[in-house]
């Protein structure tokens, strides 16, 4: 919630810069909606689709689409050219994590708070609106870049890691004009959200307090070998990827 704050508030600041600026012959957009979304997070989901039937009876989840917040502001130069910003949050979890720990066996962590993560993205953005003889200047194709911080934690914070990336979303939107100033807005986009490889950190100090031979839960990890190879396997693969396809509904206002 803090992220969506600070999001709105700062596009809130840019908007009212923008908004002084602006002459008043021009035409400024802001906007906000929903969205939904399909996340890739395709470790962990590979994982799921080959091994929905374990043993042990576990099936665990993958890790699927989710409702997010977006919220934005346009900036017209003229009919057909505008540049903007925009904001979205998103966020994804599952009650049942698969890893591998690279003996060909897979294994699960299980339970409430197995997984949680979030990722706000800013990002500046290109809009060309089709001319009026074409779709009655009503089909605007977008195009945005920009950066997504990444916030996440694993077996109820036992491990914690955040990334930021540089992201993009492609796509159009269509209106449906309600009043002269407002309308109802539907977009399709698609969004690259992928951390890097290296740059995931871990935070373990609370570890060997949750190790069986220390009293803690044997739930969350056997052995320090289990932990070891978990965070190999972390280390080796995108876990927090939030790219993927969305579809949204939003109001706009045109000032």
């Amino acid at each position: 919630m803090r992220r969506l704050i600070e999001m709105v508030l700062f596009l809130l600041l840019c908007f009212s810069i923008v908004t002084t600026a602006q002459a008043s012959d021009e035409v400024i957009d802001v906007y906000g909606g929903i969205s939904y979304n399909t996340y890739s997070f395709d470790y962990h989901n590979d994982m799921v689709e080959h091994t929905k039937d374990d043993d042990d009876g576990i099936n665990p989840s993958k890790i699927k689409g989710d409702e997010s917040y977006f919220a934005g502001a346009r900036f017209w130069l003229n009919n057909n050219l505008g540049f903007g910003i925009e904001g979205e949050e998103l966020e994804a979890s599952t009650n049942a994590l698969a890893y591998d720990n690279n003996d060909d066996e897979v294994r699960y962590i299980t339970g409430n708070g197995v997984f949680e993560a979030e990722t706000t993205g800013l990002m500046a953005t290109i809009n060309y609106r089709l001319p009026q003889e074409l779709y009655n200047d009503k089909v605007i194709f977008i195009l945005g870049i920009g950066q997504y911080d990444s916030e996440y934690k694993v077996a109820n914070g036992l491990i914690t890691g955040e990334d930021k990336t540089i992201g993009g979303k492609l796509g159009f939107e269509g209106e449906y004009s309600i009043t002269d100033n407002l309308a109802l807005v539907a977009r399709g986009m698609y969004r690259y959200a992928n951390t890097d490889d290296d740059s995931i950190a871990f935070e373990d100090q609370s570890l060997y307090d949750n190790l069986p031979e220390n009293g803690g839960d044997a739930s969350k990890f056997d052995t320090q070998e289990d932990y070891d190879r978990l965070i190999n396997n972390f280390n080796q693969r995108n876990i927090v990827d939030f790219s993927g396809f969305e579809v949204s509904l939003a109001l706009k206002i045109r000032f």
